[in-house]
């Protein structure tokens, strides 16, 4: 159990803030179940006054009790409006922090999770580990409320039936230990099958292009089907488990209600209480043995809000990047210099594969520069270097402007501007894309940048800078979500701008009016060009062969 304490600390954590609606909320709970318990008395004392037992005016007896409901209707009603208005709330903050803490880490290590995956743990762990926080335990003190309460009132009214009812109902609990520890590995390994299915699915919509064209659709759909019968199996073992030990609470229940019921018949039978004190004893049996049910059914809600959490503590214990502030460079005059620099990646099968070897090299200030080179001798390696995504194992890459050099952090991307390979847009609109630059840019900016970047289609469109984009620029070719792209990047204005195979998607002469209108503008920044193509390269003055 020690294993758990940290996690279980941890959600608790989550609720910070909000502490004072959960609280209201339990006082709510409380007050239904003290009504409950109200109604109980006023259930006895009616029949004890039908019965004559006692003296009394019965239509009061009966008035009580719809106001009685009344008012759990209305405590329960507030209790939920307070309560999903909360955890929305927290389940959005706990994703943001979530979401915030995985851009902010190292690029390398969330590299390893698959996005679905990702996706996954957001959406699914992190409304359990809400639920946890603001409704497992807030119920478990409810639920230990409810059952002393009504064990006391039951001792009130006969303390043998409260002992027996206490002690034969609970039987499942003896097993419990056992139990977590096998229902916590079945828990873990379903939701990693349902990352699983979750990835494929996402990969498989992203690129149903190729899907098709190949066509491997019912290649496609076998595989999945795999993946969804491992999770069947899965969760087949689960509900066997739960089952059996439903069953198993069941019985002990029945046995409860029967020695209950049979008790109370031979007290009647012997003259010893009335029908009110046997309906009260069949209320509070059930309210005693409510809860212990509801405490037993509490350890899968346990075994999953954990789980959830082991999964989410995975994410949240990536390595954040550094991103100290430093000293600002002057943007004028910013040289870049790599020095004897070796880096080596290593794949998931751990086979290592060697990309620059004491590599050494120097980027003048306002310089175009395009990079050559065959596939996977690392041109876009070297770009990440830049943006520190990825660190050399040895050697260094600073920028210096004349007076000061620093070694490359995150911080350092403020003085950069990057235009990745491919389709980079988002859904929205043009203009949101473009703000993404500068989010602050005028409309006479936007078509500056458009105008440079030589998109002079978006005239063309019937909402110009507000026409719609969709997933991946969709609605436009991919030449055009480059252009767009490139503008994305001029609006930035840092004075570093990087264009990994940026232009690969253009004609040859659309991409010489790129290329020459972002050489011309290099007087104002420097161009790092990766490319294939040396038409593009000859606009630049610097050549590097890779």
């Amino acid at each position: 159990m020690r294993k758990y304490l940290p996690l279980f600390r941890w959600m608790t954590s989550v609720s910070v803030g909000y502490r004072g609606s959960i609280v209201l909320c339990t006082v709510l709970s409380m007050s239904k179940i003290i009504l409950g318990w109200c109604f109980v008395w006023v259930s006895k004392w009616a029949v004890d006054i039908a019965t004559h037992e006692v003296d009394g005016n019965l239509y009061h007896a009966l008035l009580c009790i719809p106001c009685i409901m009344v008012l759990e209707i209305a405590f329960g009603a507030w209790g939920v409006w307070v309560a999903e208005m909360r955890n929305v709330k927290l389940d959005n903050r706990l994703k943001q922090t979530v979401f915030k803490h995985l851009i902010d880490s190292e690029w390398r290590g969330i590299e390893k999770y698959h996005t679905g995956d990702v996706v996954n743990r957001i959406e699914g762990d992190v409304s359990s580990v809400v639920g946890f926080a603001t409704g497992t335990l807030p119920d478990i003190f409810i639920l230990l409320f409810q059952l002393i309460g009504s064990f006391v009132m039951l001792m009130m009214l006969d303390q043998t039936l409260a002992w027996i009812v206490l002690l034969v109902s609970p039987v499942f609990i003896v097993f419990a230990r056992l139990y977590m520890r096998k229902l916590h590995k079945i828990t873990r390994s379903m939701r990693d099958s349902e990352s699983e299915v979750q990835s494929q699915i996402q990969e498989n919509l992203q690129f149903k292009a190729v899907i098709k064209t190949l066509e491997q659709t019912n290649a496609t759909l076998e595989r999945l089907k795999q993946s969804m019968d491992v999770l069947t199996n899965k969760v087949r073992s689960r509900t066997k488990l739960s089952i059996w030990t439903n069953i198993l609470l069941s019985s002990g229940f029945s046995l409860s209600y029967f020695l209950t019921f049979g008790w109370g018949v031979v007290q009647i039978y012997e003259g010893i209480i009335g029908y009110g004190t046997m309906v009260a004893f069949l209320q509070l049996s059930a309210r005693v043995q409510r809860p212990i049910g509801d405490l037993s059914r509490q350890i899968p809600v346990f075994v999953h809000c954990f789980t959830s959490a082991e999964r989410l503590q995975e994410l949240l214990q990536l390595p954040a990047e550094e991103n100290e502030p430093l000293p600002d460079l002057c943007p004028d005059s910013l040289a870049i210099d790599f020095e004897d620099v070796s880096f080596t990646y290593v794949g998931n099968d751990q086979k290592s594969r060697q990309i620059f070897d004491h590599f050494s090299c120097h980027f003048e200030p306002n310089s175009s520069v395009a990079i050559l080179g065959e596939t996977g001798v690392g041109k876009t390696t070297l770009i990440r270097m830049l943006l520190s995504l990825v660190k050399p194992e040895t050697g260094s890459v600073t920028l210096s402007d004349g007076v000061c050099k620093q070694y490359l952090t995150a911080y350092s991307r403020r003085y950069f501007s990057y235009v990745p390979q491919g389709n980079t847009l988002l859904s929205g609109t043009i203009r949101s894309n473009l703000q993404m630059g500068s989010k602050d840019a005028t409309d006479e900016e936007m078509w500056h940048a458009l105008e440079m970047a030589a998109a002079d289609f978006v005239h063309e469109l019937p909402l110009k800078l507000d026409n719609p984009c969709g997933e991946y620029g969709g609605g436009l070719s991919e030449g055009q979500a480059q252009r767009i792209a490139i503008a994305r990047a001029l609006l930035r204005r840092a004075p570093i701008l990087l264009l990994d195979e940026a232009t690969s998607a253009l004609d040859p002469e659309t991409e010489m009016r790129v290329m020459d209108n972002l050489v011309s503008d290099s007087v104002h920044r420097m161009v790092v060009l990766v490319t294939h193509r040396t038409a593009a390269a000859q606009k630049c003055n610097t050549v590097l062969r890779l």
